[in-house]
């Protein structure tokens, strides 16, 4: 099937967006397929998507999709996918353990940096004995997402 440069000009990509392939007709398909637009089907269910709206739709390149190159938000979560940045956030807010140096992030408090080493781990909480307390209360309690295990460098 065949369509003029009219017929082609006349479809606006919005019209499309959150609808789904199956439901369009032959020349939204055409236009969705073959013409220039910033439109994406999503992997699992087939809706369209305005590719650039990062909170619609989401990308394997910044994403772990569970094997699916782009996702809708809806697919996204109904799969328990997360981001990338996230996965390696837990990944190191898990790690923190007894013996590890740590601070707080900028997130906890981007003015005043609180460090000591870990004296006591409750799995998403620890303790940490303050090196800069100023009383003899040095004990402190935080979330592990609160802190970032310190690296020293060598010189």
């Amino acid at each position: 099937m065949t369509f003029t440069q009219k017929e082609i000009d006349e479809i606006n990509q919005n019209d499309l967006i959150d609808r789904f392939e199956q439901d369009l007709t032959p020349i939204e398909l055409h236009f969705l397929h073959y013409e220039d637009n910033e439109l994406n089907t999503c992997n699992k269910c087939n809706i369209i998507k305005n590719t650039w709206n990062t909170d619609e739709f989401k990308w394997d390149c910044d994403h772990d999709l569970k094997g699916h190159t782009a996702l809708c938000s809806d697919c996204y979560f109904e799969l328990g996918c997360k981001s990338f940045y996230e996965i390696e956030e837990e990944v190191k807010i898990m790690t923190i353990t007894v013996g590890d140096y740590v601070k707080t992030t900028k997130e906890y408090n981007s003015l005043c940096f609180i460090s000591g080493e870990v004296i006591e781990d409750y799995g998403n909480k620890v303790i940490i004995i303050d090196d800069c307390a100023e009383t003899d209360d040095d004990r402190l309690e935080f979330h592990k997402s609160d802190l970032e295990i310190v690296v020293e460098e060598v010189e």
